[in-house]
């Protein structure tokens, strides 16, 4: 064999492995971890409003996911006045960020996980003219992970990250 296909062989060989470890990371790189559908197996019924139950004692990201994954059976987004509203009626009638984000709160507590809302009111101009809405979300968590639950953000709808 002459010099000059070996080194044709070995180039094209090299060629096509980086071509493949790039590739290999590009689709490891682009698949969001954060929306995959952890806690698949478990079947809810959704004639029975309490099937959220079923997340008790789960690690705090299966419990994200599957508070998730529960409440996308009814979810309806539509803007509300902010009121205190039962699980079962944001459930039944749906609700806009504030009302997802303080029923996975109530439902949170009934599972015994910690659980807050965070807030951003939006932005006004000079004039007191609103530029952007306000927006509320639920975070749970535990001493090793908090999980952002937004169920409003339909493309990243949990978020969670190691302390």
């Amino acid at each position: 064999m002459s010099k000059l296909l070996i080194f044709t062989i070995i180039v094209g060989f090299l060629f096509t492995f980086c071509l493949g470890v790039s590739v290999g990371i590009f689709l490891l790189n682009s698949h969001n971890i954060n929306e995959s559908s952890e806690n698949s197996e478990i079947i809810f019924n959704k004639s029975n409003t309490t099937d959220y139950l079923l997340c008790k004692n789960l690690s705090i990201n299966e419990t994200a996911y599957c508070l998730k994954n529960f409440i996308n059976q009814y979810f309806d987004y539509h803007i509300t006045k902010e009121t205190n509203r039962t699980i079962e009626d944001v459930l039944l009638n749906g609700g806009d960020c504030y009302d997802y984000a303080m029923m996975v709160i109530k439902m949170s507590k009934e599972l015994n996980v910690s659980s807050n809302y965070m807030r951003y009111d939006g932005l006004e101009d000079e004039n007191g003219e609103k530029l952007y809405s306000g927006h509320r979300w639920a975070t749970i968590w535990n001493n090793s992970t908090k999980c952002k639950i937004d169920m409003t953000n339909r493309r990243e709808s949990i978020k969670c990250q190691t302390r």
